[in-house]
């Protein structure tokens, strides 16, 4: 049992932006760090305990979920320690800088750039950035198809980040391996004295002695700590503040949980690149030439396209074009990268280890504007499906329209301005911070993983 165990530092939730705080605030000796994460920690990579499934960079794997039935999509967040960055595309993408730029004072293009490039330096010193002979057939028609329609080959994503187009990296992959926050950021610190890992220690919440937090409660017993700080991203970070009795005031007692400050907005505003997919069935060359060079990554980059709706002269939709690894079905995923629909997370039970109540509302704006730019990025998706490069490949499905997803990038539920003050410190509530993907106000236009990494490097700076 971790029972009245004291830190300077508690982070709680292990995953790509727990990762970060507890390696860069245990740099000084000085100052005890916990890191607090429910699921396994399977030690350094070069123990070789980790499953072999979360080590491929070429599949998304559905273990080490936390509740399969949270969401209607899956696998929506990773139980381990490294988070999402144990199960994602190992794709490290810069939004346009407009994006951030939205987000106000402190917290613009200008200000996170250095903090984004130190993670994605620290992520990826050698990233992948694959080459025409690398590409699966699949992705290479998709390449040649796009050209076609005018949407060039960029080879890097991010040059420019606001630019349209096909890039295929930087991918945060290494000798192989999906390279995750808990290698780059944590393998370097263990053997730090002043750094405690708790694995499958799961958070209930926040301890609070009047307006100040001072510890967390887990299923290991009482973790004392001079400054908390969530990291359990848009899911869990306002689960733990709900369970805290800090949130929406009805719902909260409505399930006899105690009111530390009354705040509607926790929860709240919940925002994801919704997606649809149109499906191929492949041709007898997509299986033979697949066959080939099999196994093949289920992608190898993305398209990142305008439509009419753009508000601006980047883009609005991205498109992943998807394949089995051994070439037997393939699909383009178009995502609206402008949401303006919102959704929320609530609590179901006081039980932290229940699963919450997430309702991801896509397509509801009033406006009617994603459902727009979905149908015009749909109509993308089977121009590029009617010129010859994927048509040889693969037949589109006639009347297969929206089948609805995410593209697995919750933001918003514990928004800046709303739910947290300039600096990620929960209003009202002194040292108490939040520091994850929960904290932006609107998601931008790319892959979230690497502004996590740089939302939480700029905090833990702060932090110091």
């Amino acid at each position: 049992m971790a029972t009245h165990v004291r830190y300077d530092v508690v982070v709680v939730g292990g995953g790509s932006a727990g990762c970060v705080l507890a390696a860069r605030l245990s740099e000084d000796e000085g100052r005890t760090v916990c890191l607090v994460e429910a699921g396994p920690d399977y030690g350094p990579n070069a123990d070789g305990r980790w499953p072999a499934e979360l080590l491929d960079p070429d599949d998304i794997p559905d273990s080490h979920q936390w509740h399969a039935d949270e969401s209607p999509y899956q696998p929506l967040r990773a139980k381990v320690l490294g988070g999402c960055s144990a199960h994602n595309a190992c794709f490290l993408v810069w939004a346009p800088a407009a994006d951030y730029d939205a987000w106000g004072d402190g917290w613009t293009a200008a200000d996170l750039a250095p903090f984004i490039r130190r993670a994605q330096e620290t992520m990826a010193p050698q990233p992948v950035v694959y080459s025409r002979d690398d590409f699966s057939p699949w992705f290479g028609a998709t390449v040649d198809a796009a050209d076609e329609l005018g949407l060039p080959f960029l080879g890097d994503v991010n040059e420019p980040a606001s630019g349209v187009g096909v890039g295929t990296g930087p991918f945060n992959i290494a000798e192989g391996v999906r390279w995750n926050a808990a290698f780059a950021y944590l393998d370097p610190a263990r053997r730090r004295a002043n750094l405690t890992i708790m694995g499958d220690a799961l958070a209930d919440r926040v301890v609070l002695d009047g307006d100040r937090a001072v510890a967390v409660a887990t299923n290991d017993g009482i973790v004392e700590g001079e400054r908390i700080v969530l990291a359990g991203g848009a899911i869990g970070s306002p689960c733990v503040l709900m369970r805290s009795g800090i949130g929406p005031e009805r719902e909260l007692r409505a399930l006899g949980i105690d009111m530390a400050s009354p705040m509607d907005e926790v929860g709240a505003n919940m925002s994801d690149h919704g997606t649809a997919w149109l499906e191929f069935d492949a041709t007898d060359e997509l299986r033979e030439r697949t066959a080939a060079v099999a196994p093949v990554a289920f992608s190898h980059g993305l398209i990142k396209a305008r439509t009419e709706h753009c508000a601006d002269d980047a883009f609005d939709v991205h498109i992943l074009p998807v394949t089995s690894r051994v070439g037997d079905s393939a699909h383009l995923t178009v995502a609206v990268m402008q949401p303006a629909s919102r959704g929320r997370v609530r609590l179901r039970s006081t039980d932290p280890s229940a699963a919450p109540d997430i309702d991801h509302r896509l397509l509801s704006d009033p406006e009617g504007l994603d459902r727009k730019t979905l149908a015009a990025g749909f109509a993308v998706a089977r121009e590029l499906a009617e010129r010859r490069p994927l048509a040889r490949l693969g037949r589109a499905r006639d009347g297969e329209e929206e089948k609805l997803g995410i593209y697995f990038h919750p933001v918003g539920t514990c928004a800046l301005g709303s739910v947290v003050e300039r600096d990620a410190r929960v209003r009202g509530v002194g040292n108490l911070y939040v520091a994850d993907a929960s904290i932006m106000p609107t998601v931008p236009r790319a892959n979230t993983h690497l502004t996590v990494l740089g939302i939480a490097e700029k905090i833990a700076e702060q932090l110091r």
